[in-house]
């Protein structure tokens, strides 16, 4: 098998519904001050709730790191009630966009349907798509966690067609048991599944189109004591962080184990 090219890791702060307006972009500008001068190879990628996103866009300007949304309906317009069209999170500067968390599956009834269309639109408006796949306790307990995961994946990308170009499409997995918990998944538990990610997607698309498209990432519970279990060439190119984002002083502290870990792993 061709050795995988060498990519960025990819860090995505998940703020969800934890932060207010002005705290969000607070947070945005300390967290840029406390990375100014990095020179990592490394991408972070913060993802504020929909009312935060203007205010953390301003506060980010000048850095690289770049502004993603946490959700995204799968029509440009239209009589929905609530939605955020992709063409307005395009206008507003969002980059990447996560789709299918647990939390709106679970809580909000978003279905593998609902899922795979959203990643269609993301894909069709340049927003770069970070798909969100995991199984409850429950699920792990009766064997059937990696059934649940490939029909996921494949659920959501059966009719979409691979990132065009240089583009990219994110694969986060997390156990829906482990977020929140502060009990990640073993690293032998969360790399078999990496494994079966890749092949899921390998036989959806092709090997080549894999390498130069897809991305995996590791999510539940990462804080900078675990990460660089997960992360690495040969495993997860980088994480989505949910807790340990909140505050810039430890997701500082995760992202630069992460550039440390992951460049030691290259060499």
């Amino acid at each position: 098998m061709p050795r995988r090219p060498v990519s960025t890791p990819l860090i995505v702060a998940n703020w969800k519904m934890q932060l207010g307006v002005a705290e969000s972009a607070e947070r945005a500008l300390d967290l840029k001050t406390r990375l100014s001068g990095a020179k990592g190879r490394f991408q972070v990628v913060v993802c504020p709730s929909f009312l935060s996103m203007a205010g953390v866009k301003k506060a980010l300007r000048g850095s690289t790191m770049k502004l993603g949304a946490q959700d995204v309906f799968w029509d440009e317009r239209g009589a929905y009630t609530g939605e955020v069209s992709p063409v307005n999170l395009r206008e507003i500067g969002a980059e990447y966009v996560i789709i299918g968390h647990s939390e709106r599956r679970q809580l909000l009834g978003e279905t593998d349907s609902m899922v795979g269309r959203k990643v269609i639109s993301a894909l069709g408006h340049g927003l770069t798509p970070i798909l969100c796949v995991g199984e409850t306790a429950h699920e792990r307990n009766e064997g059937r966690h990696e059934l649940v995961v490939a029909r996921q994946i494949i659920s959501a990308l059966k009719t979409a067609p691979p990132p065009m170009g240089n583009g990219r499409l994110y694969i986060a997995y997390e156990p829906i048991w482990a977020i929140g918990t502060g009990e990640p998944a073993s690293p032998e538990q969360a790399l078999a599944m990496h494994d079966l990610i890749r092949q899921t997607l390998i036989e959806l698309y092709s090997l080549a189109q894999v390498e130069r498209s897809f991305r995996t990432l590791y999510g539940g519970s990462v804080t900078a004591d675990n990460v660089n279990q997960y992360i690495g060439p040969k495993a997860y190119h980088g994480a989505l962080v949910g807790t340990a984002s909140l505050q810039p002083e430890s997701f500082v502290t995760v992202i630069k184990h992460i550039d440390q870990g992951f460049t030691t792993k290259h060499l």
